[in-house]
């Protein structure tokens, strides 16, 4: 009855201008245009809710848990480390985690159409998140395109760099200046990459990789073109098998001789690394990396929930089971690690690697010294591959809903069949004999000065434009629990300034620092061209965020003009002041920030969140 009295009351308004709302639980939408109505298209909802957690799970939990967390915590003072990684998961990760569920929730739209409806301004938020999904998904799949490769190549009685040498053809290197060379090495940079000797030097096309990476685009392709319908279910598997898969190598790792010795180099705590600043930093962005806000995916994502979904709850459970899961591969990898430098006689600091070098060159000459080495090697390869697809599902379903949000009216199947064709094309550079080289820089400067950029931005723009207050009461209406206070100081204080500070920090280092790519014979600095294009990659995301914000300054008057006079340092200041005598001079008080922190997860976990 209620129903029938919405719709009737829809049809009684057909002549004003515009008129859109929901009626209630199904869902169902009506917009006006003049003296017509027209059903608007019905947003995708996921089959259920074990597909999203685990679509959110196999999105966050990604490369860089298995080949970059282990290596920083060894690099920055073992099981110290974790120290500065559980305060920043805290202080940045959660609240920015958090904060873009209940904005997907809350707006059911994309990263572009949520910011559009809290202003046309701040639309250029969504434009960065789309511009760095879009770099940053070309080279993601192209290590998805290697893990297919190396994955086809397993499927041998004789692994192909078992006894690799430098071919005699080459005609980049002399085989005789790289004697000291592994043969996994040789085999990545002359077998599989046929690598030129620098990143200028970009050869001809390698039609291995231009094969494997057409395949990898074609299926992400055909399991985005149903969108969360498909992909859904496709992450039943994706998301789980690699939990198996290193389950099942930690047993096997743990039995090998000096494994012990690699745990212990993995864990032992060095305290004094703590004194350094660069410690935290690296424990900040590899937060941010591992959780991976600001592409705009986990926005999508949380486009499709119900209204009432407990997104708090769900932020606790994928942000702790995504930093458990890097904790737990760093058993294996390290394990690992130990037993190769106990068969070579060698220091474990020899042996360690991060990145592309762990996963196609340290581990492929470990599964060399196992028996049955095939069936190790296929079982390796075949978990990245499910950790990269489930990565770079999320990034183009991010995408996806961004230019959807820009224009309602386009055919969906078309506009993924663009984005991965596009990609690929664009992709190209990396299957060039110097394209392992690109891969490298657009891993440095593609992703983590826009991403703390547009977090910074999130943060901001729900404190001081849309307001702290006002939102996290209807983020209390909308999961219909109490939400502790933490949050508001975490999203207008805390978050934002730490965020800040690694910014800035980052920034400086950047120039102050050239990147560097490794080759067959070290690392080399970049060019003067490829640092120029490494900024230009950065910059093509950031600028669209003051650029979009500009534009409407100057067409929209007043209204625009109050909301940045929203973000000014007076006002931060003004309202500090406060919010920290409220804290710490009142009755209910806790006798540190730290047990404020404590308490708050706690009874946020628990659903006895206070006020």
């Amino acid at each position: 009855m209620e129903d029938d009295q919405k719709k009737q009351a829809a049809k009684a308004l057909q002549n004003t201008d515009q008129l859109e709302y929901a009626l209630a639980d199904d869902q169902i939408n009506v917009v006006t245009h003049g003296a017509g109505v027209a059903p608007k298209k019905e947003r995708e909802t996921w089959g259920n809710k074990t597909q999203f957690m685990l679509s959110c799970i196999g999105y966050a939990v990604g490369l860089g848990n298995v080949w970059r967390f282990p290596y920083l915590c060894y690099r920055n003072g073992g099981g110290a480390f974790l120290i500065p990684y559980t305060l920043m998961l805290f202080l940045v990760g959660m609240p920015v985690f958090f904060l873009e569920l209940s904005l997907g929730q809350k707006f059911q739209a994309g990263a572009w159409g949520t910011f559009e409806k809290i202003s046309p301004a701040l639309r250029g938020i969504g434009g960065a998140s789309l511009v760095v999904s879009f770099l940053v998904g070309m080279y993601y799949n192209t290590i998805v395109a290697y893990s297919l490769l190396y994955l086809f190549f397993s499927f041998t009685s004789h692994l192909p760099w078992d006894g690799f040498g430098c071919p005699e053809s080459n005609k980049f290197w002399n085989c005789t200046q790289l004697v000291n060379s592994s043969q996994t090495e040789l085999y990545w940079y002359l077998g599989a990459m046929d690598a030129s000797d620098a990143i200028g030097d970009t050869g001809d096309i390698n039609w291995k990789i231009f094969g494997v990476l057409l395949l990898a685009w074609v299926i992400v392709m055909f399991c985005e073109i149903k969108g969360i319908e498909s992909s859904g279910y496709v992450v039943y598997f994706t998301a789980t098998f690699p939990y198996l898969v290193l389950i099942i190598l930690f047993f096997r790792a743990v039995t090998l001789p000096g494994a012990g010795n690699g745990i212990e180099y993995y864990l032992k705590p060095d305290f004094a690394m703590l004194q350094y600043a660069t410690v935290w930093r690296d424990a900040c962005t590899q937060i941010l990396y591992s959780l991976s806000p600001g592409f705009g995916t986990l926005i999508a994502f949380a486009s499709y929930n119900p209204p009432n979904n407990d997104a708090l709850k769900d932020t606790f459970v994928i942000c702790l089971i995504n930093c458990g899961t890097s904790v737990f591969a760093g058993f294996v990898v390290f394990a690992f690690i130990g037993f190769m430098a106990h068969e070579k006689n060698a220091e474990i600091e020899d042996v360690v690697s991060s990145g592309p070098g762990l996963a196609f060159e340290v581990y492929p000459e470990a599964v060399l010294q196992l028996p049955l080495s095939v069936f190790w090697a296929i079982l390796f390869f075949l978990m990245l591959l499910t950790l990269g697809l489930d990565s770079m599902f999320g990034t183009v379903e991010g995408i996806l809903t961004i230019i959807l949000d820009m224009n309602k009216n386009l055919n969906k199947t078309a506009v993924v069949i663009g984005i991965c064709a596009l990609s690929f094309l664009c992709g190209l550079i990396f299957t060039c004999q110097a394209g392992v080289y690109f891969f490298e820089l657009w891993d440095t400067y593609s992703a983590g000065l826009p991403l703390i950029t547009i977090v910074l931005c999130e943060c901001l723009t729900i404190s001081y434009v849309y307001g702290a207050d006002k939102y996290l009461g209807e983020v209390e209406t909308m999961i219909n629990r109490k939400v502790n206070n933490f949050w508001w100081y975490a999203w207008k204080f805390v978050t934002p300034v730490i965020l800040f500070v690694i910014l800035i920090w980052n920034v400086i280092f950047q120039f102050l620092f050239p990147g560097e790519y490794a080759t067959l014979d070290g690392f080399t600095t970049y060019p003067s061209w490829a640092l120029l294009l490494g900024w230009l990659l950065i910059l093509s995301s950031v600028l669209f965020i003051p650029g979009v914000a500009l534009y409407h300054y100057d067409i929209s008057g007043p209204a625009i003009k109050r909301s940045f006079r929203n973000l000014t340092w007076r006002r931060f200041k003004s309202e500090l002041r406060p919010a920290v005598r409220a804290t710490f001079y009142q009755d209910q008080v806790l006798p540190t920030f730290h047990g404020i922190v404590i308490v708050t997860m706690l009874s946020d976990a628990t659903g006895d969140g206070c006020q």
